[in-house]
């Protein structure tokens, strides 16, 4: 057996097959088998990689997991891609980027501003950050932040309750907020997927078909 086989089950033609239920369906309005299928499509991935549907979660998440990039060029992380994905030249690579900090995991606090800075802002303080990976000190204002509900998809590993299809909850535009939120299931099920093939492809020798890793076995 090859180095790495055995530990992936062949999930590539489940994949697919749920895949295109779901997106078939979706086209000719059927909005409870589109979401039966995504369903499917989740059950198929690994437990760790599977999305939850939690509404509360999702919102809670959504006000946590805010990210405020380091400034500081030397304070990076490292982060793994897909390369020519999909090719027989598919592999994983890896780039420094600069260094993400979730909110909740920062301090802040606030500076009193020089006189110049004073003069042109108009204001005598600013609220500041410290980055705990470097201790590097930033202006709010002077920070790339990165908020979920601006930035989409965001992936979360979470997406909300299905939108109501009956009953007094239901939406008045109820197909627009079923496409909404498959567009988020399926953009999150795809980047669970990649993280599949991310995780696994440099252990498997072998190549890759469809969305997923197949072991082969023997």
């Amino acid at each position: 057996m090859a180095r790495g086989q055995g530990k992936l089950p062949d999930l590539s033609s489940k994949y697919v097959y749920h895949l295109t239920r779901a997106l078939n369906c979706l086209d000719r309005g059927d909005f409870i088998g589109a979401a039966t299928g995504l369903h499917a499509l989740n059950s198929v991935l690994p437990d760790e990689y599977q999305i939850k549907t939690d509404t509360i979660e999702y919102n809670n998440k959504l006000k946590t997991e805010v990210l405020y990039c380091c400034t500081n060029k030397d304070c990076t992380m490292e982060v793994k891609e897909l390369v020519d994905e999909g090719t027989d030249q598919e592999r994983v690579e890896t780039k420094q980027v600069r260094t993400e900090n979730k909110i909740n995991d920062i301090k802040f606090h606030t500076l009193y501003n020089s006189e110049f800075d004073s003069m042109f802002s108009g204001k005598k303080e600013s609220r500041c950050w410290t980055c705990p990976q470097c201790n590097n000190v930033t202006k709010v204002r002077d920070t790339k932040i990165i908020k979920p509900e601006l930035q989409q998809p965001f992936f979360l590993r979470v997406v909300p309750q299905e939108p109501p299809k009956f009953g007094l909850e239901r939406g008045i535009n109820y197909e627009g907020q079923f496409k909404r939120w498959f567009a988020n299931y399926y953009h999150e099920l795809e980047n669970s997927a990649r993280d599949v093939r991310i995780d696994y492809v440099g252990m498997m020798e072998m190549p890759i078909e469809g969305n997923l890793p197949q072991d082969k076995g023997d």
